[in-house]
């Protein structure tokens, strides 16, 4: 009989130490699982995030921001462009450069993050010193499509 009572301790041991010794296999599986799915989905979000964006770009770049009319003010230094947006893609404008130089922030007056209105023509004003000749005018989005204009003044 003590054989037997020995034999049932050394055999429920045992079968305790496999169960515990697969529960903690599995949460280590687990664990390990989680955390490679964790770290895939955030990369895929930003990765989409990033086609997204580019997409937007493209579309925005294929819209159509037509140059209808312009003309500087001397006495203030203000530029102002007549744009006509031709598709309902909404564009935000976010910063201009002038002869290859970025116009501050400041001097961004009108036409700047606001959505230009499709179908319409919309005023966008810069505030910047311009002397008589040609000037390149460089329009840019949030999402970075760019629209270029080559404006002329006397």
């Amino acid at each position: 009989m003590e054989e037997d009572s020995l034999k049932y301790r050394r055999l429920s041991g045992s079968g305790v130490s496999e169960i515990v010794a697969t529960v903690l296999l599995v949460l280590i599986v687990t664990s390990i699982m989680t955390t490679v799915y964790i770290t895939y989905n955030r990369s895929m979000n930003s990765q989409s995030h990033k086609i997204k964006i580019e997409l937007e770009k493209i579309n925005q770049e294929n819209a159509g921001l037509d140059l209808i009319d312009y003309y500087y003010i001397t006495d203030n230094s203000t530029l102002n462009l007549c744009l006509f947006l031709r598709s309902n893609t909404v564009i935000k404008l976010s910063t201009a450069y002038i002869d290859n130089t970025m116009v501050p922030s400041n001097k961004l007056l009108a036409g700047f993050d606001r959505a230009l209105q499709p179908g319409e023509v919309n005023c966008v004003q810069i505030n910047y010193s311009l002397t008589s000749g040609i000037h390149t005018v460089l329009l840019v989005t949030e999402e970075g499509a760019k629209f270029e204009y080559t404006i002329t003044l006397p």
